[in-house]
């Protein structure tokens, strides 16, 4: 596994642990009793109680990650302006911004402070290095523990696709499909809290390319209107590479107005990822 990709694959399940609330003290969420619900149904409560804001600012997201090879530990800050532009700086223990990334419509940025670069790669071209599609929509969606299907698919346009089931405290769906762009065949499964709607697991196999990944959501809280897990702990396995990740948070903000700003200094050599 080399350099590159253990950054890359790092930066994208970093992704994966973020949500929001108010600058509010923390109360500890009790979830109720499952009721019955048809797959639209579910559907529309999970829509209904989806996180709206304009603008998302989360403080020392502590990171613990393992690979095979190697282990990273460090900390970030993170700007999320709705359907705009995400911004992450990444801070290893001894203080100092090691990556800037954007991601924006066009794809993801890099700025490397260490070696004065500047990377840029489309999502495809993610995409054909860690064959997974990931685009900037979905990102986002994760960022505030919204349910997201792989493959570019809108998990709000299913009608009845897919199937749930109501079988213990949790609603279990489960959906099969095909990349949008790429045409490879997934099957994923997503375990959703009853009357909060808010995803505890994700796991999502792509059989024909030898790659799983699960995703769990733990110490949900309360922070004014909103709800949001406090920790994830991930597990991705692509061939024979394989990578842990543990992560949390400490203080979010709405709407703060806090800027972080990303510009390319003159004298960083530009490459491609």
């Amino acid at each position: 596994m080399n350099f590159r990709f253990i950054i890359y694959i790092s930066f994208i399940w970093l992704l994966m642990c973020f949500a929001s609330s108010c600058k509010t003290v923390k109360r500890a969420v009790s979830f109720g009793e499952r009721q019955d619900l048809s797959l639209s149904e579910l559907v529309d409560s999970v829509k209904d109680r989806s996180v709206v804001f304009d603008e998302l600012y989360l403080k020392r997201v502590f990171v613990d990650i393992k690979t095979d090879e190697r282990s990273l530990a460090g900390r970030a800050n993170i700007l999320i302006k709705k359907d705009s532009v995400i911004i992450i700086s990444v801070i290893p223990i001894m203080g100092i911004e090691l990556y800037r990334i954007k991601l924006d419509k066009e794809g993801v940025h890099i700025l490397d402070r260490l070696n004065k670069k500047y990377l840029f790669g489309t999502y495809d071209r993610a995409g054909s290095i860690f064959l997974l599609d990931l685009g900037y929509n979905e990102i986002e969606s994760v960022l505030v523990n919204n349910i997201f299907l792989a493959g570019g698919i809108d998990f709000y346009e299913l009608g009845n696709r897919g199937r749930l089931s109501n079988g213990d405290s949790l609603f279990h769906y489960s959906f099969t499909g095909k990349s949008v762009s790429r045409g490879t065949s997934f099957f994923q499964r997503i375990e959703i809290q009853p009357l909060t709607y808010r995803p505890v697991m994700t796991i999502v196999n792509f059989p024909d390319l030898n790659i799983d990944f699960k995703v769990e959501y733990s110490d949900f809280s309360k922070y004014g209107d909103y709800i949001f897990p406090r920790s994830i702990k991930a597990f991705g396995r692509r061939s024979t590479d394989i990578f842990k990740l543990e992560l949390s948070y400490s203080t979010v903000e709405f709407n703060s107005g806090n800027s972080v700003k990303f510009s390319i200094p003159a004298n960083y050599v530009r490459e491609t990822l």
